[in-house]
């Protein structure tokens, strides 16, 4: 009789594809996340000093245009001027509202937005300045521009000083034009003194605006360069992990493919996962089949099995699979001369 020796290979749960990729893939993943939160940060900061920028443009228009119409209410002594150059001031009273808000221990937000908005400040704008001034308030270019801030804003305070006294000049006797000239002339003095002062205010904001460029970018540079880093070496360190498993496979396949070249019993292989059937040269040759006539399917040999042993056949192969339980037994073969030949097999 023929021994067969039935090996049945079930392939070992590989991990998930899904769970090998990130294993790999996650420190590139934090890379692209931390670098896109830390631009967006870095856009959010110069954002902010953009409107600081913008922010001191119309709190000079709105100086400017109040001294303008002081100007006209001496020529005119038409209170409609005088009550345009309220209007007017209301953009640096506003800001000013807005300082004094975030400046205390406990920032009012509230207060603080509105007073932006009362200067003219873009809303969408607004957040990002009480941001800027929370956060970086103590920091030497905010605290240097916040200083400027304060020197102007008493500035405006000697400005409505001299524009009350205008406006007593100007009740009292319009005509007397050599009081209203040296009202006016106290008034642009204060204006000439302002100037400079707001154009250091931009100078500071702006040069701010560079710094955070700077710092952000290296900082975005410095990250991806950790970060990157940190990925090869996680990925260097899984493709060591997989070589090592795929030498130990390649290992097993080798004594497998060995094993069965020095063996002289008929071998034959399932892959339970595909189907896949694999025999040996031996088996066959017991069989006097032709090399590579056997068939390379599950149902190959199960067709040739003699008819009253395929059932019995069938279900002691599920159990095996099923429930790992070997298997030996005898049964008919048909082999290739078209005869059954009785064999003993087991699994």
């Amino acid at each position: 009789m023929i021994r067969n020796l039935a090996k049945t290979r079930v392939a070992s749960d590989a991990p998930p594809v899904m769970g090998r990729l990130l294993s790999v893939v996650w420190p590139f993943l934090l890379t692209i996340v931390g670098c896109v939160l830390l631009a967006l940060q870095s856009m959010a900061l110069m954002s902010a000093g953009r409107a600081y920028v913008s922010g001191e443009s119309l709190w000079s228009k709105g100086q400017k245009n109040a001294v303008l119409h002081l100007g006209d209410f001496a020529l005119t002594c038409n209170l409609a001027d005088f009550e345009a150059y309220e209007q007017a001031l209301l953009v640096p009273k506003g800001d000013r509202i807005a300082r004094l808000a975030l400046s205390q221990p406990d920032p009012d937000r509230q207060r603080a937005r509105e007073g932006f908005l009362l200067g003219q400040n873009h809303p969408s704008d607004v957040d990002g300045m009480i941001m800027l001034f929370v956060r970086f308030g103590q920091i030497s270019f905010m605290r240097d521009a916040i200083v400027i801030w304060e020197q102007a804003d008493a500035l405006i305070d000697e400005l409505e000083l001299a524009a009350v006294h205008l406006r007593e000049v100007v009740v009292n006797d319009c005509r007397n034009e050599r009081s209203k000239q040296a009202a006016m002339a106290a008034i642009l003095e204060i204006n000439e003194r302002l100037t400079p002062l707001q154009r250091a205010f931009s100078d500071t904001v702006g040069k701010a605006n560079r710094i955070v460029h700077l710092l952000t970018g290296g900082a975005l540079l410095l990250m991806a360069l950790i970060l990157t880093a940190l990925g090869v070496g996680r990925s260097l360190r899984v493709q060591g992990v997989h070589a090592q498993s795929e030498r130990r496979l390649a290992d097993s396949e080798q004594r497998y493919q060995l094993a069965i070249a020095g063996s002289r019993q008929g071998l034959w292989d399932i892959d339970v996962v595909t189907g896949h059937l694999f025999v040996s040269p031996e088996l066959e040759q017991m069989l006097d089949m032709p090399m590579g006539s056997f068939g390379d399917r599950r149902g190959d040999i199960i067709k040739r099995l003699h008819p009253d042993e395929r059932e019995n056949v069938i279900a002691q192969l599920n159990a095996l699979v099923a429930q790992g339980q070997g298997f030996e037994t005898e049964l008919r073969v048909l082999d290739g001369r078209g005869q059954y030949r009785w064999v003993r097999a087991a699994g």
